[in-house]
C-alpha cells in the first residue's frame, strides 16, 4: 500500500498529503459499510405483479423451432449411395464446425488421421469435392 509507506517516510508535503488521502479513504470506507449494512438490515422488499388479459383469452405465443444440424441426413445418404462416404469422414468434415476450445478439449489425434486419410482417398476419387461445397449442398 503506499499511502502508509509515504505517510511515515515521505517528504513533509507527501506526509500531509498521504495522511489526508488516507483519512478520507477511511471516511468514505466507513459512509459505504454503514449505507450497506442500514440497506442490508431493513429488509426492503418491494414487490408488485399484475396480469393483463384479454376478454377473450390469452394468444398462444409463436415458437419457431430451429434445427442446429448443419447436415440432412437425406444428402448424407444420396451420397453415399456408393459406400465410400464413410463415417469416419462424415465425422471429421462435422468436426471443422467445432469452436476452436471445444475441438482441442474433445479431438482425438488418431481419429482425425483416419478422418483426414478418408477425405484424401475421397478427394482423389472425387476431385470436385470441397469442405465449402460439402456444407452449402448439404444445408
Amino acid at each position: 500500500m503506499h499511502g502508509p509507506k509515504r505517510i511515515f517516510q515521505g517528504k513533509e508535503f507527501s506526509t500531509y498529503f498521504w495522511i489526508l488521502m488516507m483519512l478520507a479513504s477511511g471516511i468514505l470506507l466507513i459512509y459505504q459499510v454503514a449505507t450497506l449494512l442500514t440497506m442490508y438490515f431493513s429488509n426492503p422488499i418491494v414487490s408488485q405483479v399484475s396480469f393483463l388479459i384479454s376478454e377473450n383469452g390469452m394468444d398462444f405465443p409463436m415458437i419457431t423451432m430451429c434445427n442446429f444440424n448443419p447436415v440432412k441426413k437425406s444428402y448424407i445418404k444420396e451420397l453415399n449411395k456408393t459406400g465410400e462416404f464413410s463415417d469416419h469422414l462424415l465425422d471429421y468434415l462435422m468436426e471443422s464446425l467445432m469452436d476452436t476450445e471445444a475441438f482441442y478439449g474433445n479431438a482425438d489425434r488418431a481419429e482425425l488421421h483416419v478422418g483426414d486419410r478418408a477425405l484424401q482417398v475421397y478427394q482423389k476419387q472425387y476431385p470436385n469435392f470441397t469442405f465449402e461445397g460439402f456444407f452449402d449442398d448439404a444445408g
